[in-house]
């Protein structure tokens, strides 16, 4: 039979009023006698609503990085750095030829048109047998930096994504563009996008029961599914002025999950990209300073199952008796 409801409460979290002053997480202590159940009662976690601003940059420190490889005589790399900020395609156009300029004097970036949307570099003065490599290693991936001139942040980075390149996602450097070298005139072989991020997660400190696919980590390889700590994924809406909130409300208790244990004393919720690194800052100490704040609403219910029904016997009375003659 099925289990129903036996009480709810409503949770309001404001993370800007509970902060621990390490990064994004909001840390909350719960009373133990309104958040417990008892004897074969459960605890139920639904996520009711969610905001919070969008208070990063579309080009950040997780896609603002590309390189061009090298191989002769050092085999090492040159990185373009893309300065961070919210941009139309003509603008990101205009970012991306400012970063090559930075290190190759007279270098230009253009888009090849409204429906097409691909850049094309120039690299003036690159060497002849060097290439474009945009580095997209997961973030747990344990290999060895290139030579000179990749650091840690620019391995792990989503700029293939941005400017429509191909990824190198492993150790050894791959064309981004797909065969073009040296100075010769480069055009990218996706449209570039304006954005990488497409959706956050919400993760708590408790085991939500939930699965993902291994792309967080490459120290689980294959294709089975991992447990996660993702209570909800939040697909962010239009990239615009007059969308500066990212908002969800919850019609169907999609993110709702059933906790192995009897008390709900102490909760800590963070917000992560998909890869599960923080969101991206604007400045060093955004997040520190709880200038990545959200909030919530979550619904606490103590869930029951019905007291079986007592066994009857069936008797079948519908025959006739024999009555005994005298």
């Amino acid at each position: 039979m099925a289990s129903y409801t036996k009480q709810s409460r409503l949770i309001f979290v404001d993370s800007d009023a509970n902060v621990p002053g390490n990064r994004s997480k909001c840390r909350i202590q719960f009373p133990q006698h309104p958040f417990s159940a008892c004897c074969g009662d459960k605890i139920r976690l639904t996520l009711v609503s969610f905001q919070c601003p969008r208070a990063w940059f579309a080009v950040n420190q997780y896609n603002c990085r590309f390189h061009l490889y090298k191989p002769a005589p050092a085999d090492d790399y040159d990185e373009f750095v893309i300065a961070h900020g919210d941009y139309s395609l003509a603008e990101l156009a205009v970012a991306v030829a400012a970063a090559l300029d930075a290190v190759y004097t007279t270098s230009t970036c253009t888009v090849t048109g409204t429906t097409t949307k691909r850049l094309v570099m120039t690299i003036v003065g690159a060497p002849a047998d060097s290439f474009l490599v945009m580095w997209a290693t997961p973030p747990g991936l344990a290999a060895t930096l290139p030579n000179s001139g990749v650091t840690r942040e620019g391995f792990h980075q989503d700029t293939y994504k941005l400017l429509g390149g191909i990824p190198s996602r492993t150790g050894t450097p791959v064309n981004a563009q797909g065969s073009r070298v040296g100075a010769a005139t480069q055009t990218m072989p996706l449209a570039a996008t304006l954005a990488t991020i497409a959706s956050i997660d919400i993760r708590t400190s408790v085991n939500p029961g939930n699965f993902t696919t291994p792309h967080e980590s490459t120290h689980k390889p294959g294709h089975s599914l991992v447990e996660s700590n993702v209570l909800a994924r939040i697909p962010l809406g239009p990239l615009d002025a007059n969308h500066p909130f990212v908002m969800y409300q919850d019609s169907n208790d999609t993110y709702s999950t059933v906790l192995d244990r009897k008390n709900l004393d102490f909760l800590e919720l963070s917000l992560t990209d998909t890869l599960g690194r923080e969101l991206p800052q604007q400045f060093a100490s955004q997040q520190a300073l709880g200038l990545q704040g959200f909030q919530a609403c979550l619904r606490f219910d103590q869930i029951t199952s019905p007291p079986p029904m007592p066994y009857v016997p069936f008797v079948d009375d519908s025959a006739s008796r024999h009555v005994p003659n005298l």
